[in-house]
């Protein structure tokens, strides 16, 4: 009975303080990349782009449901990153987003806004900014150099991105307004990587998209959660 109770709650909370204008964004992002990859794609490059539009859309309304959707995204970004030989991506995921999905849900699920259904979001002060920036940088210089050894397909860049997504799901799953910084240049590179592998020959068409998409979705989210953390909360200290 209490479960069934809690899924009831968790429904009603997700379906909730949606606009007209978010929705329409939802649902174009995902036709928009079903329509023009149908035909190229495979159903996995398809569905991994699916369910990470709704992963990246759902985190920017700050919905529980974001983690459920970035876990079954993370499996099946996985197995396409690990065939194009993007091993630092692929140990990303693997390793690192699919235990950080399951710690999100339980740690956003203690800090819902009652008013407005969201998860309350918050921003970090100067010297946090110089610590993850110098974070970003060692990851590069140490997975660069591991990912070299590897034979993986653009090895710095690879590691680059790979670090900026360690530190942004960090600040994501602790609500901070910063992630998303960190998610557009993530974000930019990723959908530039995949652009030249897609001009090779590749046909993850589907997945190009989605991270181009990504960019755009990422500006909109962060204009959004800096709006909402001048009125609502402080500075950490």
């Amino acid at each position: 009975m209490k479960l069934s109770q809690s899924l009831r709650e968790l429904a009603a909370f997700e379906l909730s303080g949606w606009k007209t204008a978010e929705v329409s964004w939802l649902f174009f992002c995902c036709a928009i990349v079903t329509i023009l990859s149908w035909n190229t794609d495979t159903w996995i490059g398809i569905l991994s782009a699916l369910t990470g539009i709704a992963n990246v859309i759902l985190n920017g309304k700050g919905k529980l449901s974001t983690y459920l959707f970035g876990v079954v995204n993370v499996a099946l970004y996985s197995y396409i990153a690990f065939r194009s030989k993007f091993y630092g991506t692929v140990m990303l995921y693997s390793c690192y987003f699919l235990p950080m999905n399951i710690y999100g849900f339980i740690a956003w699920s203690r800090h819902l806004d009652s008013e407005i259904y969201e998860v309350e979001k918050r921003r970090l002060n100067q010297r946090w900014h110089w610590l993850l920036a110098g974070t970003v940088v060692l990851i590069t210089a140490l997975g660069g150099l591991g990912l070299d050894r590897l034979q993986g397909t653009m090895p710095y860049l690879d590691a680059f991105v790979t670090a900026l997504s360690i530190v942004a799901m960090a600040a994501s799953v602790q609500r901070c307004l910063e992630q998303w910084i960190l998610w557009i240049i993530a974000d930019i590179v990723t959908a530039a990587m995949w652009f030249i592998e897609y001009s090779a020959g590749s046909s993850n068409i589907a997945t190009l998209l989605m991270w181009i998409l990504f960019v755009i979705n990422g500006a909109i989210m962060y204009y959004r959660w800096l709006q909402e953390v001048k009125k609502r909360e402080p500075q950490l200290s």
